[in-house]
């Protein structure tokens, strides 16, 4: 997936996956609830960055969900074909390994 997203920074990975090949999904809030803004971003504030980290996640699930036959537009969090990332945490300048694993031994 390297060749389709290059840069990790949560702002650019949300502005990547508004783009073709990924969908990304429709949010609405219940009523009487605010809702975030993805059109005036709030980086750091932890409530938008989660928000904003899970309609990644939903993005990149979905887009893998299209190479399944057949394929499918909406893939749930439990999900076989995302297990392979559960429990697997991306660390922002660490090169020494891709992600940690959180429930095994790291990669080598």
């Amino acid at each position: 997936m390297f060749e389709i997203i290059n840069n990790t920074s949560l702002a650019e990975l949300e502005k990547r996956l508004k783009e073709v090949p990924f969908n990304p999904p429709k949010v609405e809030s219940a009523e009487g609830f605010p809702s975030y803004d993805t059109a005036s971003e709030q980086l750091h504030e932890a409530g938008y960055d989660a928000y904003i980290t899970g309609l990644c996640f939903i993005s990149m699930a979905n887009f893998l969900g299209s190479f399944l036959s057949p394929p499918k537009s909406h893939v749930s969090a439990r999900s076989e074909l995302i297990e392979p990332f559960f429990n697997k945490l991306f660390l922002m300048r660490v090169m020494d390994i891709p992600y940690l694993n959180l429930e095994g031994p790291d990669c080598k």
